[in-house]
């Protein structure tokens, strides 16, 4: 039973780990289009809205990794 919790526990991390990336990379696409200008919304937009999904999607991964390290 704790196996099979440990599995699925896994899984959806690597799951959602996977939906954050996506949500970084459509991010990173956005801040293309502000990388020419001036005013700082670059930086604004990159440690804003793009750096937290893609810090928490390698965390999450990171927890996946151990988890399966653990019991597999």
């Amino acid at each position: 039973m704790q196996i099979a919790t440990a599995f699925f526990f896994g899984v959806a991390c690597m799951a959602l780990s996977l939906l954050l990336g996506y949500v970084a990379y459509r991010r990173a696409l956005r801040l293309s289009d502000l990388a020419n200008s001036t005013d700082g919304s670059y930086e604004r937009a990159f440690y804003g809205r793009f750096l937290p999904p893609a810090i928490f999607s390698v965390l999450l991964l990171l927890v996946a990794f151990i988890i399966q390290r653990l019991y597999f």
